[in-house]
Parts: structure tokens; sequence; C-alpha cells
């Protein structure tokens, strides 16, 4: 069974690469293609970590990781 150290560990890690996606930093079209397409790999990534962590322990918060993770 997965702890809440590694809930954590793991929202902060997929938050952190959310930084690196920054928009302000794009220089082109190609560039924030790209970066829509690691937005999306991220929030489906969190998403379906959460459904596995939501079926191991009853009392995880999808809720809560999925914004811990930087997920809107």
């Amino acid at each position: 069974m997965s702890t809440k150290s590694t809930f954590i560990a793991i929202a902060k890690i997929l938050a952190e690469s959310q930084s690196k996606d920054d928009p302000d930093s794009i220089d082109d079209s190609h560039d924030f293609a790209e970066s829509n397409g690691r937005e999306a790999a991220r929030n489906e990534i969190a998403g379906r970590l959460a459904d596995h962590f939501a079926k191991e322990n009853g009392r995880f918060d999808r809720s809560r990781f999925l914004t811990a993770c930087g997920i809107k």
C-alpha cells in the first residue's frame, strides 16, 4: 500500500514538471503545441495515478491529489 508521503512525492514531481511548460518561455507555435502535449500527458498520468491510488486506499483524496499535482 502506498503511503501519504508517496502520494505527496508523486504530486510534487508532477507539479514541478508543470513549471517547465511555462507558456511565457515559448518561442514559436511548435513549442506551444509540444507544451500542450506534455500538459495533456501529465494530466492523463495524474488522473490514472489518482484512480489507482483511490482503489488502493479508501482514504485517498483524488481532488486534493490532482490539485497538488497542479491540475486545474
